[in-house]
């Protein structure tokens, strides 16, 4: 029988999800009554404790440190014996998935709450926010599959090094230092992993570690009060004066213009 946690990641693996929706939940007693989407839905459970019951009857117990990935179109409920939070992301991805939902058994560490809670702040209304959040997604995916199957997805699709550092830019861009570290962490030279990544994607590795720090700092002035130098220190920057030079350069205004834009 298929692993479906190899299938899950060898699906992120070889083209990022598709953001669709994302959110934090207190989750009381109450029972969520039988629904189902269009789209993938991905529930970590960091506290909380209950079953989920599927149209056809499959039950799963979840725990604490569990997640439950559902297909698209599953029908299922939860009744929670335990109150609790529940990380929710939808996604869209193109490629085979697990047939039934099933449950990722002490997948869910401080490192995917962490991926997960990061996904539910953004908004992801620009382009280049949704492709940084789709990569977030993914990461977060592959960590899941990776914890309860470290062999997931191995042999099934060649990821490549540049979808590698892709998707390592993407989640670590705000302590992200020199990028000659994401080649060294690869194994290969630096320069061979310029040539790589342009030649998939058609834009430099300081352009999308620039891509991913500015989707993050467009959605932190559109949603948050921060001042312009906590902006820059989260994304990744060093100063409000280079957040300013960097936005400017590339969206022709100023952060200050963009926040006041609403």
């Amino acid at each position: 029988m298929p692993n479906p946690a190899a299938i899950l990641a060898a699906t992120v693996r070889s083209a990022a999800p598709s953001f669709v929706l994302a959110l934090t939940s207190s989750v009381d007693l109450s029972y969520c009554h039988v629904h189902a989407h269009r789209t993938c839905e991905l529930v970590l459970h960091p506290s909380g404790r209950g079953i989920t019951t599927m149209g056809d009857g499959q039950r799963i117990l979840f725990a604490p440190g569990d997640a439950v990935l559902y297909p698209p179109h599953e029908r299922h409920d939860q009744q929670l014996s335990e109150p609790g939070e529940d990380l929710i992301v939808q996604f869209d991805v193109s490629g085979p998935l697990p047939s039934k939902a099933f449950l990722l058994a002490g997948a869910v560490d401080a490192h995917a709450a962490g991926l997960a809670r990061t996904i539910c702040r953004q908004t992801a209304s620009t382009p280049s926010g949704r492709s940084a959040v789709g990569y977030l997604i993914a990461a977060l995916i592959l960590a899941l599959c990776e914890r309860i199957d470290p062999s997931a997805g191995e042999g099934l699709v060649d990821e490549g090094h540049a979808a590698r550092a892709r998707r390592i830019i993407a989640e670590r861009y705000r302590d992200l230092g020199r990028l000659e570290h994401v080649a060294h962490e690869l194994g290969i030279g630096h320069d061979h992993l310029r040539h790589l990544f342009r030649a998939a994607y058609g834009i430099s590795l300081v352009g999308w570690l620039t891509e991913v720090r500015l989707a993050r700092a467009r959605e932190l002035l559109t949603r948050t009060p921060l001042p312009l130098a906590e902006v820059a220190r989260q994304v990744g920057w060093p100063n409000e004066r280079y957040l300013c030079g960097v936005f400017r350069r590339n969206t022709g205004m100023t952060p200050t213009a963009w926040r006041r834009r609403g």
